[in-house]
């Protein structure tokens, strides 16, 4: 081996270990901070100030608050209407026609109360999947429902039930 190469061997080797030596706060810390952010609004009052929450409520809290964004993107996607000053498709010609007689109305009546019916099975399997994830974490912290936590303490636990620990393994060899 020529000593020539030994510096940028080192080299390749300082930076490899660099790549493998991960610290697991520094993940930690930037998942808590991107949860803190995204769930702020959920642990402040009406005028702003820090509040903290139950751990029974935040499963409905978070429906809401998917529900709202699902909306938000659905808004967004929303086609494009075409000028008023030009002709207009068939389509469209006759949606004029059947409103202008009445009978579109009555389709619009049922088609909004089909979507009202949609979107409450969608919230009610959002409340659903949003109890269990809290049931979960419950059980993995034994806390109880009524426990009130802070945004950082909700984060923290939202971080923790995500991850695994080695210490988990003797409680799920138990339960298997």
């Amino acid at each position: 081996m020529a000593t020539s190469y030994s510096g940028s061997v080192v080299l390749l080797r300082s930076t490899a270990d660099a790549q493998m030596k991960v610290n697991w706060q520094d993940i930690w810390r930037s998942d808590v901070k991107s949860c803190s952010s995204d769930n702020s609004d959920l642990f402040r009052t009406s005028q702003g100030k820090p509040t903290t929450r139950k751990l029974s409520e935040m499963s409905q809290l978070l429906a809401e608050k998917i529900i709202a964004k699902e909306r938000i993107q659905q808004a967004e996607v929303k086609p494009k209407a075409r000028p008023k000053g030009k002709s207009q498709s068939k389509k469209e010609r006759m949606k004029q026609e059947l409103s202008e007689q009445g009978v579109f109305d009555g389709m619009m009546r049922s088609a909004h109360e089909d979507a009202r019916f949609q979107d409450e099975e969608t919230y009610q399997k959002t409340v659903s999947t949003g109890e269990s994830f809290v049931a979960q974490m419950l059980a993995r912290s034994k806390l109880k429902p009524e426990t009130e936590v802070t945004l950082r303490e909700w984060c923290d636990l939202v971080w923790r039930s995500g991850r695994a620990s080695p210490l988990d393994q003797d409680t799920l060899a138990t339960d298997l």
